[in-house]
């Protein structure tokens, strides 16, 4: 089976990124203007398990400190054979180095980037 992972990113002020990440805010509470782009990731994951809503993902993209990403959503896809994996949304400083560079670290990582704005 492949898993199809999906996530988008946002880039917002220090202060928006520091109340997202100590619980004060959550995703619907992010801007919509915000949103900088939609990552997607296919793995083949042969007979592994997969991942079920609430648990976490790790993968190397992924700033160590922020290195885990909670899956939000599974959709299975029999006739494809394909798991699809929504994760929770990740959050970086506007014009921080990781805004600044995403497509090119994304993409290192084996991620496919799709630019929103």
């Amino acid at each position: 089976m492949k898993l199809h992972l999906s996530q988008l990113q946002y880039a917002v002020s220090e202060k928006v990124f520091n109340d997202f990440h100590d619980k004060k805010i959550t995703v619907d509470d992010l801007p919509i203007d915000k949103c900088v782009a939609s990552l997607t990731k296919e793995i083949d994951i042969g007979t592994a398990p997969t991942p079920h809503i609430g648990e976490c993902i790790s993968d190397s993209y992924w700033p160590s400190d922020y290195s885990e990403h909670k899956v939000i959503g599974v959709t299975y896809s029999y006739s494809e054979n394909i798991c699809y994996v929504g994760l929770e949304p990740f959050v970086m400083v506007e014009n921080s180095l990781a805004h600044i560079e995403i497509e090119k670290i994304s993409t290192l990582h084996g991620w496919k980037y799709s630019k929103i704005r």
